[in-house]
Formats: structure tokens, sequence, C-alpha cells
């Protein structure tokens, strides 16, 4: 206790030596400026008068010294004492004892909201931990199917009369595996978010040819599925993470196979690139079952299916949460409109 006494005395006495000297200085001024007056006056000064008065200015100092050292002896002990109590986590942030002067109100405060950032940040971590979770568990599940449908192609091939027949088996099974890989895919992109900065490269990227690699790499699904795409507008630039672009239209265009193909006929799958005004967009618009008008506003929710992902059952509701959260970390805009029964319009913004 006393070594803490005398610690905080001399760190009082070094935050206060210039208030001290200030004082010391003020006093000898006073006492130079009555003896002035009293030799102008043609009278002795009594040195024993300022020697009182020099004597009174040190008590003066010293009595508020004392008080300051013992207010933050105070406060010292409570800090100490919640130091030793515990426990030791950082909620202990929450019972620092009140403050007495505007120092230490300052760090408190800072330490507050240190901690208040710390607590959402564990939050935060703690809901993309559950997310990953959940959709993994959604994921492994889904992938059941195209697995089994796939052993059960195998297991059928031996005893195929035809090659026409065995050719079908190929394209069912090929299409499966594109399932699978889409899928994986998928949960590789997820678990990148979590460290976004570290897998980005921004540079100048032609809209145009990264949408048609994108459907060039689906014309299969789509041929199965009826659609038809159809890629319109001009070969313009834009600054975003081509491996990112490519990932969010690759989620748009599986969405629009998806959900055209419990629709009977041909659909047209239309991807158009176009300028407007302040940058840039691209646009897949589909003419699938479209969207319901009370699912629309949550489509981008992490895990929401809405109507159409109940009645197909192939949803994990999380594409476009995924297309969602890569358009903000890019600083891009996304805007989707939706008709039931008539189909999808999805557009990225890209600012100039």
């Amino acid at each position: 206790m006393r070594g803490t006494a005398w610690r905080i005395w001399r760190a009082l006495l070094r935050d206060r030596l210039v208030y001290m000297l200030a004082y010391a200085a003020l006093a000898v001024t006073l006492v130079a400026v009555l003896a002035l007056r009293l030799a102008d006056a043609g009278q002795p000064i009594d040195w024993r008068i300022a020697g009182y008065m020099l004597l009174l200015t040190v008590v003066f100092l010293t009595v508020a010294l004392a008080i300051d050292h013992f207010r933050r002896l105070a406060f010292e002990r409570r800090v100490r004492e919640l130091r030793q109590t515990p426990p030791a986590g950082p909620e202990k942030v929450l019972s620092l004892p009140e403050p007495d002067f505007s120092d230490q109100l300052v760090y408190r405060e800072l330490l507050f909201a240190q901690y208040h950032a710390h607590v959402s940040g564990m939050a935060e971590a703690r809901q993309r931990a559950e997310r990953r979770h959940l959709f993994t568990q959604q994921w492994v599940h889904q992938m059941k199917t195209p697995v089994s449908v796939i052993d059960l192609l195998t297991q059928q091939s031996g005893g195929l009369p035809s090659l026409e027949e065995a050719r079908e088996t190929l394209r069912s099974i090929r299409e499966e595996n594109g399932r699978i890989e889409e899928g994986l895919e998928t949960v590789l992109y997820q678990a990148r978010l979590d460290q976004f900065d570290r897998d980005l490269r921004l540079e100048s990227v032609s809209l145009r040819e990264t949408a048609r690699a994108v459907v060039n790499r689906h014309k299969h699904a789509m041929l199965r599925a009826s659609v038809y795409p159809q890629l319109e507008g001009e070969d313009l630039l834009a600054t975003t993470d081509a491996k990112w672009l490519a990932f969010m239209i690759g989620q748009l265009i599986s969405n629009a196979i998806k959900y055209s193909r419990a629709k009977p006929g041909a659909k047209r799958l239309l991807v158009a690139v176009a300028a407007v005004q302040g940058g840039c967009e691209l646009c897949v618009a589909d003419e699938g079952v479209g969207i319901a008008e009370e699912d629309l506003p949550r489509v981008a929710e992490p895990f929401f299916t809405g109507r159409n992902g109940r009645m197909g059952g192939e949803s994990t509701g999380m594409g476009l949460y995924l297309v969602q959260e890569t358009c903000a970390l890019l600083g891009h805009r996304l805007a989707i409109e939706s008709q039931a029964g008539a189909g999808t319009t999805v557009r990225i913004f890209f600012r100039r």
C-alpha cells in the first residue's frame, strides 16, 4: 500500500510540476510587486510578512496536492481491488469505478468503446461461424442427391442395351457431377468471404467476356433445362475482381436455370451489359417462375429459400446472399426485380 501511495504521489508531482512552478512564480511575483510598491512609498518591507505569505502559498499548494493525491489513491485502490476480483475477461471493463478526473474519464470511455467493439466483433464472428456451419450441413445434405444418382447410374450402366442409352447415362452423370462442382465452388467462396482482402485483386475486367465464359460453363445445364442464353450489350470494362465477378454471375445463372427448369417450354436467359449514368451495369434476366411478392424483400437474407425453395427442395438460400455480400465488399450495388410466373431480373451496378 505504501509503495502504491508513494508511486501515485511521485506521479502526481511529476504531472503537476508545471502548475507548481507557475504557482510559485505567481507568489514570488506578488511579493516582488508588494516590495516595489512599498519602496515607491518610501516604506521598508517587512520580510517576515513576505515570508509568511510565501509559507501560506506553500501550505495551500500542499493541501491542494494532498487532496488530489488521496482522490487518485482512492481510485487506484478501487481499480486494484477490481483487478484481483474474478472473472478476468474483458467484461471487467464494465465494473471500472466512476472517474474523479477528466483524463480518467477519457480512458474509461475509450475502454468502454473498445469493449463494445470487441463484443460486437465476437457476436459477428459467432454469427459467421453459425452460418458457415449451417450452410455446410445443408450443402452436405444436398450433395447426397447427386452422389446417389451417380452411384445408381453407374450400377445400371452395365446393363444398358444401346449406345444411345449409354450416352444418356453419361450426360446424366455429367449433369450431377456439375451440381457437385457448383456446390463445392459455392462452399469455397463462402469460406473466402471471411478473409476477403486476402483473395482480392482489383483490375479492369471485361463484363461481356466474363459473362460469356460463365455462360459457356453452364451450357449443358441450360440445354437440359431448355434455357437459351442471349448475350447483349457493349464490351464495357469495370474495376472489379475477375474471379469474384465470375462467381457472382455463375450464382445468378445457376439460380436462373434452377428456377426455369420447372417451367415448361423454351425459356430465354438474357445477359446484358450496358452503360448507365455513373458507370455500367450487368443484367441477368430469366423467364423462370419468378419470386413471390412477399418473398422479394428477403431473398438476399442468408438461408431464406422462400416459396420456390420450399417447393423445389434444392435451394440453400445462400446464392443471392453471397452475391449481395460480395457486391458490398467490392463496392458494387445489387438490385433485384421479379414477378411471380414471369421471371426475375438481377442487376449489378459498377461505379465508373
